[in-house]
């Protein structure tokens, strides 16, 4: 497991949440981002590990990512955004809480890869919900 200190790591990347300092990034992370070759993707996902909640869910609906665009000093479009929202989901690293698609604008982050407060035990209850969000999208599929 690695920490990354959310406050000054990046000049656009200050931490949103009083008392958290950091962000839990374990092992198997390092594989999903390797694979995103995106630079929007990238940038989005440590935004998306700065605006997360303490049960690892972000919103990104249009105000969100007219945020996340202004963060990052302008220069990229709504379009791209939603580009780097399909990487993170299609390498497993956030998935839509909606059950009809991702139509709510709500995310849920893979706590398997990145975790945000300190509890092993929230941890845990986050990865059974992960896990039962997940087979439920499995059934609707089928």
């Amino acid at each position: 497991m690695i920490h990354i200190p959310i406050e000054e790591k990046f000049g656009w990347y200050k931490t949103g949440r009083a008392g958290t300092k950091f962000c839990q990034v374990y092992d198997e992370a390092v594989g999903a981002v390797l694979k995103t070759n995106s630079s929007v993707a990238l940038r989005l996902l440590f935004w998306v590990m700065k605006k997360m909640d303490s049960s690892n869910i972000v919103r990104l609906r249009g105000g969100e990512k007219r945020d996340f665009i202004y963060e990052c000093g302008g220069g990229i479009s709504i379009s791209a955004v939603n580009r780097g929202v399909q990487v993170l989901v299609a390498e497993g690293i956030m998935i839509p809480t909606s059950v009809a698609g991702n139509r709510g604008g709500e995310y849920f982050v893979n706590p398997y890869l990145f975790w945000k407060e300190n509890s092993q035990i929230d941890r845990k209850q986050r990865i059974i919900e992960f896990h039962d969000l997940l087979n439920l999208k499995e059934y609707e599929e089928n």
